[in-house]
C-alpha cells in the first residue's frame, strides 16, 4: 500500500471537490462594490437618504461647505461594500471645515436592513488643518 506524502493536501482537494459537486455557488458570498446610490439595497439607500437628505453618487457633485449649493447634495458616496447580509458605506459630508468622512454599517435582519454601527466620523490621513493666521 502506498503512503500519501501530504494527506492534508489530499483531504483539502477532496473537500473542495465535494463542495463543487454539491452545487453550491461559491461566488454568492463575494462582495460587490457599487458606485451609485441606485446599486445599494433599497432599504439601505432609503436610510441613508433620510439621514443625509439625499446623497450624490461616487464622484458626483456635492457641496463641500456648510452652505448647500443649488442642484447638489450635502453628502456624497465614497465607497460601499455589499455582502449578502451586511453593507458597509463610507461617505463624505460637507461642513464648516470642509468635507468630512463618515462610515456606517447595516445588517440584514430577516427581510429588512438595520443600522448596526451608527455613522462614525473618520479622520483623514495627512497633515492637520490649520485655522487662523500661521505662526
Amino acid at each position: 500500500m502506498r503512503m500519501l506524502r501530504r494527506p492534508l493536501a489530499s483531504l483539502a482537494s477532496l473537500a473542495f471537490l465535494a463542495f463543487l459537486l454539491a452545487g453550491i455557488d461559491g461566488r454568492a458570498a463575494e462582495p460587490t462594490y457599487p458606485t451609485t446610490m441606485a446599486e445599494l439595497p433599497d432599504a439601505v439607500r432609503e436610510l441613508l437618504v433620510r439621514r443625509e437628505d439625499g446623497m450624490a453618487d461616487v464622484g458626483g457633485p456635492f457641496s463641500e461647505a456648510c452652505v448647500r449649493k443649488p442642484g447638489t447634495f450635502h453628502a456624497r458616496l465614497v465607497w460601499a461594500e455589499v455582502r449578502p447580509d451586511t453593507v458597509l458605506v463610507r461617505y463624505e459630508r460637507g461642513g464648516l471645515a470642509g468635507p468630512r468622512p463618515y462610515q456606517v454599517e447595516f445588517t440584514r435582519i430577516g427581510d429588512s436592513w438595520s443600522e448596526v454601527v451608527q455613522h462614525t466620523r473618520l479622520t483623514w490621513s495627512g497633515r492637520p488643518r490649520v485655522f487662523g493666521p500661521a505662526h
